[in-house]
């Protein structure tokens, strides 16, 4: 298969692996707050993502309300955490890290192709926040942005602009930057 550098952005929430099966799941109401709710999925991965992109998806400009400048769409995702390709999803296939960290390990078949930023599905960290990982993050989840660039690495928005974006962002733009239609997107990205 076709390999890339590039996956394309699913949002804040991930929905791969036993989630598509799944008839409902947790999803955050308000990453500020912490607050969830459960949704019924029922196979269909829209009623998750959050993103521009997630199995099947057919996002329209219109429904990028966080405004195309603002919303990442695509980011880097070097090799040498894991493989990826523009080819599309092997049903039933995994993607294994290239190394191990204490917090990696395989993910589910749409990490071919797809990342997500975080937090998903309720997910909270020890002190009860909610888990973002901007690119680089050093959990090196097969699920996120990973650039091999120092300090950094970069996106491409909807508005086909490209930036360099930190790895030290703050974790909320960041979360705020993964979504098209949440209403947020105040700060700048860097």
């Amino acid at each position: 298969m076709g390999r890339s550098h590039y996956v394309a952005s699913h949002g804040q929430e991930s929905c791969w692996g036993e989630c598509g099966a799944s008839s409902t799941g947790i999803v955050f109401a308000n990453i500020y707050t912490s607050e969830t709710k459960n949704v019924q999925i029922d196979g269909d991965a829209s009623r998750v993502a959050d993103g521009p992109f997630y199995r099947n998806s057919k996002t329209r400009v219109r429904q990028v309300k966080d405004g195309l400048s603002r919303t990442i769409f695509l980011g880097e995702h070097a090799s040498g955490l894991s493989e990826k390709t523009w080819v599309g999803v092997v049903p039933g296939a995994y993607t294994h890290p290239q190394f191990n960290s204490p917090e990696n390990g395989p993910d589910a078949a749409a990490t071919l192709v797809l990342v997500h930023a975080g937090p998903s599905g309720g997910e909270l960290d020890i002190t009860g926040e909610p888990i973002i990982h901007p690119i680089n993050f050093p959990t090196y989840h097969v699920g996120q942005m990973y650039a091999e660039h120092v300090g950094g690495g970069n996106v491409g928005l909807g508005d086909g602009s490209v930036r360099f974006v930190s790895e030290d962002v703050s974790l909320m733009v960041w979360a705020e930057w993964s979504s098209i239609a949440d209403g947020e997107g105040g700060e700048d990205l860097r």
